[in-house]
């Protein structure tokens, strides 16, 4: 009878934990950019990102969360417009759970994605006219 409780127990609160993770939507009146979202995303969340051209780098800060283009690649553009920096640092602890899905990344004149120290998953992502010394697509 105690392991019954202590199993309905586990169960009723499973749903409880994939009730916590949240959308968090960019951009929105909270989160005006998608660096905004990352940085108050909690690990299990999602910043989901409208379709659009975003003028930013992004700092994946170590986080297991989701960041997914709402419409894919092709809708949803990172480009930098100049400047030094990789469009996308991972290089804080970033595990298989970090996710980038469903950008196009273009223009970086330093390349499009860093990794160092850290692992990510990248799905549905398109890289165009990226360009550096450390190669032009990823470097880690």
């Amino acid at each position: 009878m105690r392991t019954l409780r202590i199993l309905a127990l586990v169960a009723s609160l499973a749903p409880m934990s994939a009730a916590l993770a949240a959308d968090l939507l960019v951009p929105s009146t909270q989160y005006p950019t998608i660096q905004s979202a990352i940085d108050a995303a909690q690990a299990g969340d999602t910043v989901l990102v409208n379709p659009g051209n975003y003028n930013e780098r992004l700092n994946l800060l170590g986080k297991a969360i989701r960041i997914k283009g709402k419409n894919g690649y092709a809708q949803t553009v990172l480009d930098p417009l100049g400047g030094g920096g990789h469009l996308v640092y991972a290089a804080t602890g970033e595990n298989l759970s970090t996710i980038l899905e469903g950008f196009t990344l273009r223009n970086s004149p330093t390349g499009a994605l860093f990794v160092s120290s850290a692992s990510m998953t990248v799905l549905n992502c398109r890289l165009l006219g990226n360009i550096s010394s450390e190669g032009p697509a990823l470097y880690g």
